[in-house]
């Protein structure tokens, strides 16, 4: 049975084949920072510290839009800097139930950057979800004076990330007190795309440095053989 092989030697190349090779490595090369840059636009982008903990992500969509998120613990001044509706992304429960539901779907996941699914003790304001199995991470949309006392109620849209076997994952709504400040709930902040710093990504400028040096090699061996004719 005939093999056929798709080595081909650089004597092959005539002029008009490395004038189409030029084209075919620059035209690889726009495909695919385009590709890229498509990519990390639809991409969720999560930030992970040294530590391994889930500290927030860029680019959630809560319908249509995309935002930036930051876990934050602490009270409700901790978290907002001013526990006041002013400081609110979300203002409606649906919008609240919403960004809490896009949290389970596109940042609490398992995968290469961590297990933050299974691990809800790994979301940055819950360390002690270990022992709770879960970790309720809070949307602000209201915040209100409490008729009962002097303090003030937070409604907020909550993912329940729960470790395995204990209780689905789900996104629903609670009102908190504001001072209240436990090991295993932590405040989900909002803002709009951009507004946390994301890391460069190396995966286009390795790609095209691969591209240069496959160009290059093909150049050099083409310039030996001219100079052995």
């Amino acid at each position: 049975m005939r093999r056929e092989s798709c080595y081909c030697s650089p004597r092959t190349y005539s002029g008009h084949s490395m004038i189409k090779l030029r084209k075919v490595v620059l035209l690889a090369l726009v495909v695919t920072s385009t590709g890229w840059l498509s990519t990390a636009q639809a991409a969720t982008i999560l930030h992970v510290n040294a530590s391994g903990v889930l500290t927030g992500a860029s680019g959630v969509d809560v319908n249509g839009t995309l935002y930036d998120v930051s876990f934050r613990d602490g009270d409700c001044q901790a978290a907002l800097g001013a526990c006041t509706s002013g400081n609110l992304v979300f203002t409606t429960l649906q919008d609240a139930h919403d960004a809490a539901q896009a949290l389970l779907d596109q940042v609490f996941l398992d995968g290469a950057a961590g297990m933050f699914s299974s691990n809800p003790e790994l979301i940055f304001g819950c360390p002690g979800a270990q022992a709770a199995s879960v970790c309720y991470v809070d949307t602000p949309y209201a915040i209100i004076p409490s008729p009962f006392s002097s303090q003030i109620t937070v409604n907020a849209g909550q993912t329940n990330n729960y470790a395995p076997g204990y209780a689905l994952d789900t996104a629903g709504s609670v009102s908190r007190d504001s001072e209240d400040d436990t090991p295993y709930e932590a405040y989900a902040v909002w803002g709009p795309a951009g507004s946390l710093s994301v890391p460069e990504p190396g995966t286009l400028p390795l790609m095209a440095a691969c591209l240069i040096a496959v160009f290059g090699t093909v150049f050099r061996k083409r310039g030996i053989e001219r100079r052995g004719d």
